[in-house]
């Protein structure tokens, strides 16, 4: 009987030392599988992060793209007109230059005759609701209704200079405003590159 009790005590140490054997290498096999599954599903998270991101990069690009265009059209539109108000308050000056030319040149030939005639003429008037006439101071009536005309004239440039003026100021204020979407459009863009 002392044998069997000393294979059993011998089957029982071994079966022990096996099984804390068998313990020890399932610890250090589950350990490396544990390892193994979090890299995997690291470089899963990594992936598919990255397609997030590159997915979410496109789509704002197909979204964006539309109102860039617009953008660009409206932005292009916007310079053409404030080239043309260039234009058109340079063709004005010009034209209220010239006038004041003529105006100068009408002022000094009617200092002239003033000096030559002291400014004044004598003429017979007619006097009102009488066939008889009087003698008056005459003036040049055409002389003075050019100088009027140029007067008026003068006055209409300087009001349309004035509205150009305004018009291209208002221009100016929509392309910065124009501008300043157009920057918060490319920062929107950025922000959703980086996430």
């Amino acid at each position: 009987m002392s044998k069997i009790s000393d294979l059993a005590k011998t089957f029982e140490q071994t079966s022990r030392t096996e099984a804390a054997s068998i313990e020890q290498q399932t610890k250090a096999d589950l350990e490396t599988l544990r390892k193994n599954i979090n890299e995997a599903l690291k470089q899963s998270e990594q992936k598919i992060t990255a397609d997030i991101n590159a997915r979410q990069l496109r789509m704002s690009k197909a979204v964006f793209k539309p109102y860039l265009w617009s953008l660009l059209g409206i932005s292009a539109a916007g310079l053409i007109v404030i080239a043309g108000l260039f234009i058109a308050i340079w063709s004005v000056k010009n034209e209220l230059d010239d006038l004041k030319q003529q105006r100068a040149e009408a002022e000094r030939t009617l200092d002239l005759l003033e000096t030559k005639t002291k400014g004044l003429t004598l003429e017979n008037c007619p006097v009102e609701n009488s066939k008889a006439t009087r003698v008056c101071v005459a003036t040049e009536k055409r002389m003075m209704k050019a100088l009027t005309h140029l007067g008026e004239r003068l006055a209409e440039l300087e009001q349309e200079n004035t509205s150009l003026a305004q018009q291209l100021a208002s221009l100016a204020a929509e392309l910065e405003r124009q501008s300043e979407i157009q920057q918060r459009q490319s920062e929107i863009l950025n922000q959703l590159a980086k996430r």
